[in-house]
């Protein structure tokens, strides 16, 4: 069967696997396909919830999952369609998925200049799993409970606290054309609206 060449990426992470590279290479990978890191955890929700509680970022997903799984769910990934979805970059998901991903990073970046490892991580998931609202058609309440994220996670997806919760709600407000609103969010962090109308017209990627 003739393999898609929008495949690369993954067949490149195939590749990464059976040569057995870190995982701090592997999840390198995933942090370039955004799209992929939510089939990830589409996947785990339905096959390996456990993988899922309480993790703090995708990388300690792929560390309690284990290489050979991961192997064997990318090797499927690659003869179906799924893959190619995934990937494609003219798909307006894909692209979405990694606008929200990159824009909530940059968000971050700019309200906290110097923000530690966990903070980006778990900035990226929520993200990711803020996402999952329309791939499953499940209010974020419900998608919360199924995912038990860490209480930080919980906290900034709900009830929008912390420097995470204002973020999220931010890259939210933003997408919607809302920069007044994500400029007053982000205010007590030192963000000018000007920021904000700047990354509206030239975003900048994490």
């Amino acid at each position: 069967r003739r393999i898609d060449p929008r495949n690369s990426d993954v067949l490149a992470l195939f590749s990464l696997l059976q040569s057995d590279a870190s995982l701090d290479t592997i999840y390198e990978a995933f942090k370039k396909q955004d799209a992929l890191s939510l089939q990830l955890i589409l996947f785990l929700m339905s096959a390996h919830p456990e993988h899922i509680y309480g993790a703090t970022s995708i990388k300690e997903m792929l560390e309690r999952l284990g290489k050979s799984i991961l192997s064997q769910w990318i090797l499927l990934l690659i003869y179906s369609k799924t893959a190619t979805k995934a990937t494609d970059e003219s798909n307006p998901y894909t692209l979405f998925a990694q606008n929200r991903v990159s824009l909530m990073l940059h968000l971050l970046q700019l309200a906290s200049p110097h923000p530690s490892y966990e903070l980006i991580e778990s900035a990226r998931l929520i993200a990711l799993y803020s996402l999952l609202e329309e791939q499953i058609n499940l209010p974020m309440s419900e998608i919360v409970r199924i995912l038990n994220p860490h209480q930080t996670i919980e906290d900034a997806m709900l009830a929008h606290v912390g420097i995470l919760g204002r973020v999220f709600t931010a890259t939210l407000k933003i997408e919607a054309n809302e920069t007044i609103t994500a400029s007053l969010l982000l205010k007590p962090y030192g963000v000018k609206i000007e920021q904000l109308e700047e990354l509206a017209t030239t975003p900048s990627q994490p």
